[in-house]
């Protein structure tokens, strides 16, 4: 399933920024289009065989192995030396870390003066995350000074409730393989909207005693063709401004199904100085 022209024009305004040496967190069937001159490290906390298992929905379709297999909530990204980096692309992935703040932190050591970070973020309000209460400044600073590594049953809890809320019947007992389904996945543990995750971008780095600088942000696209279940493009509903991907997700229900959503988010480019 390849990416939609749109949203590749969109970002290759962003990734023309980008040069040197550089690594891409979780990039599984969509890695960046990066220019040709860059060499890039894939990283991810899982295997390709473990991808494969874990998203049925992607699993004919061609996935990036990853250079390096590492859980960034626990391990950071110890595999890289401080400031030995040109450009770290972390494309949807905040969302599905216990310690968003923790691994900002990571991206700006591991980077030199001068180095990239290109982030992409879904905006709650087009994806399955839409019933989802916005998280909070405060909750994950608090994760953050309390060094938390592993996402609570509750962030699943919410995020399995909103996919699908006849799950809130359940006993205890009869949720819990749906609840250790969704940590299985990285499911979407926090959420945000266009605007508050650029104020969180925004006041991360000068908290954690970084400077870097907005050099480059996405908004205003159209949203691209849908696939349904059974594969079949359809037309888009409405436009919208910003971001769109793609995407097909279970549904986490008994038996699991399969449902559709769209993935919109703010793309943005920091320069570190």
């Amino acid at each position: 399933m390849p990416l939609p022209p749109e949203l590749i024009d969109l970002r290759q305004r962003g990734y023309a920024l980008l040069a040197g040496t550089g690594i891409e967190v979780g990039a599984l069937h969509e890695p960046a289009r990066l220019p040709s001159e860059t060499d890039v490290t894939y990283v991810d906390a899982l295997t390709t065989d473990d991808a494969r298992r874990l998203f049925p929905e992607i699993g004919h379709l061609e996935l990036t192995p990853p250079d390096v297999v590492l859980d960034i909530d626990r391990d950071g990204l110890n595999a890289f030396a401080t400031g030995s980096l040109d450009f770290v692309v972390m494309s949807h992935v905040l969302e599905h870390l216990a310690n968003p703040i923790r691994a900002l932190t990571e991206v700006f050591r591991v980077l030199k003066p001068g180095g990239h970070a290109a982030l992409a973020v879904p905006d709650k309000r087009f994806t399955f995350d839409r019933p989802r209460r916005i998280t909070e400044f405060a909750h994950l600073w608090t994760d953050f000074l309390n060094e938390v590594e592993v996402n609570p049953d509750e962030h699943y809890a919410d995020f399995v409730h909103a996919v699908n809320p006849a799950v809130r019947a359940l006993s205890p007992e009869d949720a819990r393989p749906h609840l250790q389904y969704a940590r299985e996945r990285h499911e979407h543990c926090h959420v945000w909207d266009s605007e508050t995750i650029r104020d969180f971008l925004f006041l991360v780095p000068p908290l954690c005693g970084f400077r870097a600088r907005l050099r480059f942000e996405s908004r205003a696209i159209k949203i691209t063709s849908n696939i349904s279940p059974s594969g079949k493009r359809f037309r888009p509903r409405r436009p919208d401004s910003l971001a769109a991907i793609d995407s097909r997700r279970p549904r986490l229900r008994r038996s699991p199904t399969r449902c559709v959503h769209n993935r919109h988010g703010r793309w943005v480019a920091w320069v570190l100085r």
